[in-house]
C-alpha cells in the first residue's frame, strides 16, 4: 500500500463508510495507470494483480468489485465494449455516432452533441484500471465509488459540504452515469460527483432501479467521512437510516382507539 500521510487506512475508512451508511455492496476503489509499468508493480498479498481477459465495459468491471468483491484490472484494449464509456476514460474507439443517432437522439448532429459534451479524460492517457473493494484496494485510489439509494448518496453531501457549504452540482446527459459522471469529473474537479445510472450501466452491471452513485476523490474520503460522523453524531443526528422521530412519539386518537378499543367504547358511551 502506498505510504500518504492521512490518519486512516483504507480499511479503516471502508469500516468508517459501512458503520455510517449501511450500504448494501462494497465501495468500489478505481485507480489508473498511464503505464503498464507501474502497475505491474502494485502487489495484492505479496502477489501480482491479474489482468482480466475478457473484453467488458467500464462498468462490468466496477460490478465485480461492488458485488463479488473482487480485485481486478484490466487494460483499455479490454474495455471497449461501451464504446462511450471507453471514449470518456479516454481509450481508443472507433466513430459510435450511430449507435445514440435514432435510438436514444432523434439524428446524428443531437447524438454527437450529447458525445462531445461527455466529460473525458485526455486521449490515450491512461493504459489500466484497476478496481477492488475499497477494503482490499492495494493502492490508494484515485476515486471511490459509493452506490446507494437517495437517502445514503444524500448523506455524503452532507459529509462534503459540513465544513464549506454551498452547493455540490451535477449533470447528467441520461448516458455515461456509471463512468464518466462517478469517475471522470471527481478526478478532473477534485470535488465528488453523483452519476444516475444510464442504461447501457443497467442492462451490464447494475441491477437495482433505485441505485444512485457518488464518486468521492481518493484524497476527500477521510475529509467526507468526517463530516458524515459529525452530522450523524451531532446534535441534529442526522442519520442513515433516517431518525423517524415519530416513532418515539407518544400515540394519540384516534389511534389509540384501536389500540384500546374497550376505552373508545366507554367514551362513546359517555357521549351518547
Amino acid at each position: 500500500m502506498e505510504k500518504r500521510e492521512r490518519g486512516r487506512d483504507l480499511q479503516s475508512l471502508a469500516a468508517g463508510y459501512d458503520k455510517m451508511l449501511r450500504l448494501t455492496s462494497y465501495p468500489v476503489a478505481v485507480k489508473l495507470f498511464e503505464e503498464i509499468a507501474d502497475f505491474e508493480k502494485v502487489r495484492y498479498k505479496g502477489k501480482s494483480v491479474m489482468l482480466q481477459q475478457k473484453r467488458l465495459a467500464v462498468c462490468q468491471i466496477f460490478a465485480h468489485a461492488r458485488y463479488y468483491g473482487r480485485l481486478n484490472a484490466a487494460t483499455r484494449e479490454k474495455l471497449d465494449l461501451c464504446r462511450l464509456g471507453a471514449d470518456a476514460f479516454g481509450f481508443p474507439v472507433t466513430d459510435y455516432t450511430k449507435v445514440y443517432s435514432g435510438t436514444y437522439f432523434d439524428c446524428d448532429e443531437t447524438a454527437r452533441k450529447m458525445i462531445e459534451t461527455t466529460p473525458k479524460f485526455k486521449r490515450d492517457l491512461y493504459k489500466v484500471v484497476l478496481v477492488a473493494p475499497l477494503e482490499k484496494s492495494p493502492i490508494y485510489p484515485d476515486v471511490v465509488l459509493f452506490y446507494g439509494n437517495t437517502a445514503q448518496i444524500l448523506r455524503l453531501v452532507h459529509g462534503y459540504l459540513y465544513d464549506k457549504g454551498g452547493r455540490l452540482e451535477f449533470s447528467s446527459s441520461g448516458d455515461a452515469g456509471a463512468c464518466a459522471d462517478p469517475v471522470v469529473i471527481p478526478m478532473e474537479t477534485g470535488k465528488p460527483s453523483i452519476g444516475i445510472p444510464c442504461n447501457g450501466g443497467r442492462v451490464l452491471s447494475w441491477p437495482s432501479d433505485n441505485d444512485l452513485v457518488c464518486g468521492v476523490p481518493g484524497g476527500l474520503l477521510e475529509e467526507v467521512l468526517k463530516g458524515v460522523e459529525a452530522t450523524h453524531f451531532g446534535p441534529g443526528q442526522i442519520h442513515y437510516p433516517v431518525a423517524w422521530q415519530h416513532i418515539d412519539w407518544e400515540p394519540q386518537p384516534p389511534v389509540t382507539d384501536f389500540l384500546h378499543p374497550e376505552k373508545a367504547k366507554g367514551k362513546k358511551e359517555e357521549q351518547g
